[in-house]
């Protein structure tokens, strides 16, 4: 029987509460109108990360402790309200600069509407709802909205509230916005207006849907990916699924540093059989393994990175490395960095710490920054033992 990767998170009540009270705490009204303050947009390696790592993730970190829970729950709390900082910053950028609305309208009023799931992570298509329901955005971005996120009825009666202007921008064939340019024609079962986006595909394509399908997928859309693969006949499932998830492996890192890679990939493998997970797998080890490092999937990694390690060849290393390094400035937790390291082939652990690899110095640089002395103690002292001894386990 082939083997097959765990994909779905399992999270007990206890901790699903501490992930509730921290989104809570994040949602204080003085902490939400410092985020308003924040740019448009800030990468990861960009200065301007700096006072808000400082500032405001520190705010949320005192009312943690102010909270006088007992110490283990403190502590796990404060490693939660990094990543769901990060989950609003991911939110607000998607929306501000990837999709071009909310431009000038993210404020209190918009921030007091995200929805969140039990495991930390803002349901976007919720959200989305929520948003649209109110009165906070004007009905042009409600109408955006509603084509991003697949919202048929929403869609429809927004789109008779549009100005005759915008309604003549989007029904534009030449209209950049594929996403309001299509969905008019789709609710007016238009499909044929829609063929010249598949059949100028370099692909084998069949359909409009099965062209919005990989569309979505690889523009980083997991809703309305789901909304048309249930659209897909059988035979252009097949043709797509595998297809379109080595694209979003291969491309991950450029196109979706600042979204949720790990629900595109997860997605994709629930829709695999076993043999279909081990073929990508075996194809793209490094890029699988590292979907494993993103919040909230870290529970998963060490269940899957065994199986994963026994496809990744040391050639491979020094990516996956690269990658780690990428992936811990933001999501760094000093028990699974050690875990996963402990469960590590010991080719792999000499490779770091003999720093073989031009980016093993950034790992270091993101343990000695979390201020954990813990791990900044055990890190020091295993590099000196690896160095000394074949048989030495890192961590």
């Amino acid at each position: 029987m082939e083997k097959q990767l765990k994909c779905v998170l399992l999270l007990s009540l206890k901790e699903m509460a501490l992930r509730r009270v921290v989104v809570l705490l994040w949602s204080d009204p003085d902490i939400l109108a410092s985020i308003s303050k924040l740019p448009i947009q800030w990468y990861y390696k960009d200065e301007s990360r700096k006072p808000w790592l400082k500032t405001i993730v520190n705010k949320v970190k005192d009312k943690v402790s102010k909270l006088e829970s007992p110490k283990s729950l403190t502590k796990r709390m404060i490693d939660i309200v990094h990543p769901i900082g990060i989950e609003i910053r991911r939110w607000k950028e998607i929306h501000q600069d990837r999709f071009s609305i909310l431009s000038e309208d993210i404020n209190l009023r918009v921030w007091v509407k995200l929805c969140w799931t039990a495991a930390g992570t803002i349901d976007d298509k919720k959200t989305a709802e929520a948003l649209i329901r109110c009165d906070v955005l004007d009905v042009q971005k409600r109408f955006q909205l509603a084509c991003i996120y697949c919202l048929e009825d929403y869609i429809l009666l927004l789109w008779e509230e549009l100005h005759r202007d915008l309604k003549d921008l989007y029904q534009n064939e030449n209209s950049s916005s594929v996403p309001y340019f299509c969905w008019p024609h789709i609710l007016n079962g238009e499909l044929d207006v829609l063929d010249f986006l598949w059949r100028t595909s370099d692909r084998k394509l069949t359909s409009f849907n099965q062209w919005a399908f990989e569309h979505s997928a690889e523009e980083g859309n997991k809703t309305a990916a789901e909304y048309f693969f249930q659209k897909l006949t059988h035979e252009e499932r097949e043709a797509s699924v595998m297809r379109t998830a080595h694209f979003v492996l291969a491309y991950a890192n450029i196109y979706f540093l600042d979204r949720r890679r790990f629900d595109l990939v997860c997605y994709f493998l629930t829709l695999m059989t076993p043999e279909q997970q081990m073929e990508l797998v075996k194809a793209r080890p490094i890029e699988v393994l590292s979907c494993f490092f993103d919040w909230p999937l870290q529970d998963l990694l060490l269940e899957n990175a065994g199986l994963i390690w026994t496809f990744l060849p040391p050639s491979g290393y020094d990516y996956l490395l690269h990658d780690m390094a990428d992936r811990f400035d933001y999501h760094y937790y000093p028990k699974l960095f050690q875990e996963f390291f402990i469960q590590s082939p010991l080719d792999f652990q000499k490779f770091f710490v003999d720093e073989k690899s031009k980016f093993s110095h950034n790992l270091p640089f993101v343990i000695m920054e979390s201020e954990d002395s813990e791990s900044i103690g055990s890190y020091l002292q295993k590099c000196r033992c690896c160095r000394q001894s074949e048989t030495c386990i890192l961590f």
